[in-house]
């Protein structure tokens, strides 16, 4: 028994392309990102997912995390881009160092009981 949670980046997707002149030439450039979620466990060793989708609303498939106890957990999810450009259709060059992005929140942790009123 847990509670789940249903993540997602808030990026749209997992590789974006785009065109461009530079100085005359015609540069193409694409990007793909990974993301690694990490979930603070109440009890035993954080738990870490990676993801190539930068997940969906529910109840679309996503990044899905089963908590065993309730109450505030601290997620970290690092999304990591690497990528590379054509110039004139020479190439690829990979574009170096990867670029990470990288929020930590506090997750407050419950179960959703319905409630009926009279």
């Amino acid at each position: 028994m847990g509670i789940p949670v249903h993540c997602r980046s808030g990026q749209p997707t997992a590789e974006v392309a785009w065109s461009d002149q530079v100085v005359g030439y015609s540069v193409r450039t694409r990007a793909r990102a990974r993301w690694t979620w990490v979930f603070d466990a109440k009890r035993g060793e954080p738990v870490s997912v990676a993801a190539v989708i930068p997940g969906e609303a529910y109840p679309r498939p996503g990044v899905q995390h089963v908590f065993g106890v309730a109450g505030p957990s601290r997620v970290a999810v690092v999304a990591t881009w690497d990528g590379e450009f054509f110039v004139d259709g020479l190439g690829p060059f990979p574009i170096t160092p990867e670029l990470t992005q990288q929020v930590e929140f506090n997750l407050p942790v419950g179960s959703a009981l319905g409630v009926i009123r009279p």
